[in-house]
């Protein structure tokens, strides 16, 4: 509903959102407007993260986890990109620049979803639009150690999630 609210309010050409806890590299906009702005048909620029502590340091994350198996995520065709976000969300909000015109072609964020308004969000512009991964780390997606963070895999949290994902999967 924030989210909502803050983009409704918008007047620049692009939106970018940045949870308080994470960090975005200096050049990471600049980047990304460049690479919006030479592919117009693309609606969205994502870039990969780097996962970060309480402290700032970088975590590496363990083999297996959902943060390792995104880790170095390519670029693929619209239709793949569609199939691959009804898995799961692979990407990140932090690491993302879009254009505001996009709320005014697919809507905004879903409001009735706890924990994956953003994928709603990411499958709707790639039914319209291209996606892009810049193969750079261009932000920093906290995770805490008290395990507080909304995408950590606690049991409500993964059963949350397993409910979504099945919600977005039968609207899409």
């Amino acid at each position: 509903e924030t989210t909502n609210s803050l983009v409704s309010r918008a007047t620049g050409e692009y939106i970018a959102c940045l949870p308080a806890d994470d960090v975005w590299a200096p050049e990471k906009l600049a980047k990304q407007v460049a690479y919006l702005d030479a592919n117009p048909a693309c609606g969205i620029v994502f870039a990969h993260p780097t996962f970060i502590d309480d402290n700032d340091a970088q975590i590496v994350p363990a083999e297996g986890t959902p943060e390792a198996l995104i880790q170095g995520i390519g670029n693929m065709e619209r239709a793949f990109w569609q199939k691959r976000l009804l898995i799961c969300n692979c990407l990140f909000i932090a690491t993302s620049l879009y254009r505001r015109a996009v709320h005014e072609e697919i809507g905004y964020f879903d409001e009735s979803l706890h924990m994956l308004a953003d994928l709603d969000f990411y499958i709707r512009i790639a039914k319209a639009h291209d996606l892009h991964v810049i193969q750079e780390r261009l932000a920093s997606v906290r995770l805490r150690a008290d395990r507080s963070n909304l995408s950590h895999p606690s049991p409500v949290n993964s059963e949350r999630h397993a409910d979504e994902i099945a919600l977005l999967r039968a609207k899409h």
